[in-house]
């Protein structure tokens, strides 16, 4: 690589900030793969053009739905962009979504957020001011976007509180501010959070993909693979391991398994609240899920037989 000067070209902690990717992990991505190949100062220190920036935004939106970045690595911008949002974005064009929307808060966000063409096809229909319209009137909508400066754990329990007589299956929370703490606690509710400012094409982008991935979620719930009584046979089972991780995990599932059975019920006698109910099931379905994947590993090292039970 030769030696370039640094104007128009970005550090590694700015394309760092810019994507939410961490430095060593851009390093990583780099040596290992060859995602980027970055020019250097002649200081030495590695610069990134905004193509640069363009391909690391469209990985790490792939990574974030499952692919490695070592698949990706030497795929062109066209490809990247095809694979996250179909043939048709090579057009040029996002193809328009579906779901009816709605948008509620910050005015003069949505007038810079949606004045952009990339974002036409996800220009609200309806835009509320007042964030106690939700409760009343978003019912009708399939996907509602916040916009908000500051996220933080009182609003963020507000819209935990509408989203259990919110229809829509999407809820999205564009902010500038905020705490994990807060993002974790809507993370784990099912509403998506995006930290702005962003693109208008990153952020049309993003907001295909947690439509897409929604709508695969209805499609193909997740289903548990191991029975209750392999469970409790791997949790009675002594460990070759210094730890006792299998006894551990098959505990966890069985007890997610006791909160889904919980849920199910709060769901008939809560009427009022069966929306939010009917989340947490199917978080504690993915939760499940995902534990089975690490039960797996220690599975294998212990050299169990992994029949699973129906």
């Amino acid at each position: 690589m030769g030696t370039v000067t640094a104007a128009k070209l970005l550090s590694i902690g700015a394309i760092s900030r810019e994507t939410g990717i961490h430095v060593s992990t851009i390093r990583m991505w780099e040596a290992r793969y060859g995602v980027l190949r970055p020019v250097r100062t002649e200081g030495g220190a590695r610069r990134y053009s905004s193509t640069d920036l363009e391909r690391l935004r469209l990985i790490k939106l792939l990574v974030d739905r499952g692919q490695k970045p070592s698949a990706l690595a030497r795929l062109t911008l066209d490809e990247l962009t095809s694979a996250l949002l179909g043939p048709a974005a090579l057009a040029g064009a996002i193809a328009p979504p579906a779901p009816r929307i709605a948008s509620m808060g910050s005015a003069t966000w949505r007038s810079l957020l949606f004045a952009d063409a990339a974002m036409k096809p996800w220009t609200p229909t309806a835009h509320f001011d007042e964030l106690a319209d939700v409760e009343s009137r978003l019912e009708t909508f399939d996907v509602g976007i916040v916009l908000t400066p500051a996220l933080q754990m009182n609003l963020a329990k507000y819209l935990a509180a509408a989203l259990s007589v919110y229809k829509a299956k999407t809820l999205v929370v564009i902010y500038e501010f905020s705490s994990s703490s807060v993002i974790r606690f809507l993370s784990a509710l099912g509403i998506e959070c995006i930290k702005y400012p962003a693109a208008p094409m990153d952020l049309a982008r993003s907001l295909a993909s947690i439509v897409e991935s929604r709508q695969a979620d209805v499609q193909s719930p997740a289903q548990p693979r191991f029975g209750i009584e392999r469970l409790q046979t791997i949790a009675a089972t002594d460990s070759n391991l210094l730890c006792e991780c299998p006894k551990h995990l098959a505990s966890l599932i069985i007890s997610l398994h006791s909160f889904i059975q919980y849920s199910n019920q709060c769901v008939n006698d809560s009427p009022k609240d069966a929306l939010i109910h009917e989340k947490l099931r199917d978080i504690a379905s993915l939760g499940i899920v995902q534990l089975e994947s690490g039960l797996d590993l220690v599975l294998e090292a212990e050299k169990i037989n992994q029949a699973h039970a129906a």
